[in-house]
């Protein structure tokens, strides 16, 4: 029950601007935080704010605040919502939406902002808020944020309701535009709804619904990345991405670099100046003649750089196929000798529940398989593990301080690259959809190298 002394006179006449009602602002667990209180809550004080209503996400250590007035930068520029510092992006789902997102049939839609958000929700829609149309990227990887990725996204209607303004500014239908990309990249079908405006004033869906309600949301224009609104900023999309991709493999490979272990000033300075060599590649397959992996160029430099894939948030994953004794193990085990002992992870066959009892946290590492069996529990581990980013298996274990029988979860956790060798010319036609062929070399020039190499 909504107690009206619990909150400052301007906040609730806010949110009833927005057309949230009691239940709704019950629903969101609201609460206005005293003007001596507001450092404390950020861990910062906000010069000449005088009274801020808390958002609490659901499910998250996480709030967002809006004040009043809004918080002017040392730029002087008007700043509505503010955070704890380095807490990073959140999506904003209340409890009917949360209870939706493993259920790929249920739509979704993205608008900016909490209001919003539970605006929608209030008619029905599963609205996700969002702070701005970018606070879906996490600053310091680049990749989408932890939350996005926990939600399933196979063939999911999703639409995107962006306020008003975004039909006259290009930057803002570039992120948009990145969102959409994005989604659809996990599987998604996206649609953006066209809000009209009418004015100066731009308008969001809490706007839209509060003047027309829900009945007509349904006739609203909705179109797609082919549309030239989208299709105008394909090009500059590429060039985003890649330099969103590069970044990332900069910052881990520096990162790779920081953190290795018995490795002197100088040491570093020559894998940094290595890695930066222009003729990476051509040094690489140098070295792998000289270790005894002759030939292969093609399959070498495929692998190299599906192990440096390792890095990025979604890493190559590779079969490897021959015939038995063809040197397709020796071949995998050549290339992985470049690559620290500790991101790889070799297991000599898999069994159907093998993936579950790997080590808990396999972010960033390659797990190679030799000889895959190609069981149909094991093919659909993989391939989970592939889309997901992560496996998760109930069993059932014995408490050691009961006796009790109890369902535990254990979740092993990625991205993860896959490196699988085997004699079958087919596996599971979906895994096959996740990875790249490639076919060792079992010709006669071939094999005299190898003799060559073992004289």
């Amino acid at each position: 029950m909504l107690k009206e002394s619990d909150f400052h006179p301007e906040h609730l006449a806010d949110l009833r601007e927005s057309g949230i009602n009691d239940d709704t602002i019950d629903l969101m667990g609201l609460h206005s935080v005293r003007p001596q209180d507001i450092p404390k809550e950020l861990g910062w004080n906000p010069q000449r704010v005088e009274s801020a209503l808390a958002f609490p996400y659901p499910g998250l250590d996480f709030t967002r605040f809006k004040v009043f007035p809004a918080f002017r930068d040392k730029d002087g520029h008007k700043i509505k919502y503010l955070q704890k510092k380095n807490t990073g992006c959140h999506l904003y789902t209340l409890p009917p939406v949360r209870d939706a997102l493993a259920n790929p049939s249920a739509p979704l839609r993205f608008v900016e902002g909490e209001k919003k958000a539970a605006r929608g929700v209030q008619e029905g829609l599963n609205c996700v808020g969002i702070g701005g149309l970018w606070n879906w990227v996490d600053g310091e990887t680049g990749e989408s944020i932890v939350e996005i990725d926990g939600i399933a996204w196979v063939n999911r209607p999703v639409e995107i309701i962006p306020d008003s303004d975004v039909w006259t500014r290009p930057d803002l239908q570039r992120a948009v535009t990145a969102l959409m990309r994005e989604l659809e990249g996990k599987g998604a079908k996206v649609l953006v709804v066209v809000i009209p405006q009418e004015g100066k004033e731009k308008i969001g869906l809490d706007d839209y619904l509060l003047n027309f309600g829900i009945t007509k949301f349904p006739g609203l224009d909705r179109i797609g990345l082919k549309h030239p609104t989208f299709h105008q900023h394909a090009k500059w999309w590429r060039a985003w991405k890649a330099e969103r991709e590069r970044k990332q493999l900069e910052a881990s490979l520096s990162k790779e670099i920081s953190v290795a272990k018995d490795m002197g000033q100088e040491e570093r300075h020559e894998a940094t100046a290595l890695l930066r060599r222009k003729d990476l590649l051509l040094k690489f397959l140098e070295d792998t003649e000289h270790l005894g992996c002759v030939g292969e160029e093609d399959n070498k430099t495929a692998l190299y750089l599906a192990f440096t894939s390792r890095l990025l948030g979604r890493p190559i994953s590779i079969n490897i196929k021959g015939e038995s004794s063809g040197g397709k193990n020796f071949l995998v085990q050549g290339v992985g000798r470049f690559f620290p002992p500790e991101s790889v992870q070799f297991i000599s066959s898999a069994t159907p529940k093998a993936l579950f009892y790997l080590p808990e946290d396999l972010s960033h590492k390659v797990v190679v398989i030799a000889e895959m069996l190609g069981g149909q529990d094991a093919d659909y581990s993989i391939r989970t593990f592939q889309s997901e980013g992560e496996i998760v298996i109930l069993v059932p274990e014995k408490d050691k301080g009961t006796g009790r029988i109890e369902t535990k979860e254990r979740r092993v956790k990625g991205p993860a690259a896959f490196i699988q060798t085997t004699t079958r010319t087919h596996l599971h036609q979906e895994n096959e959809t996740r990875s790249f062929d490639l076919f060792v070399d079992e010709s006669e020039r071939q094999t005299e190298m190898i003799f060559k190499a073992q004289n």
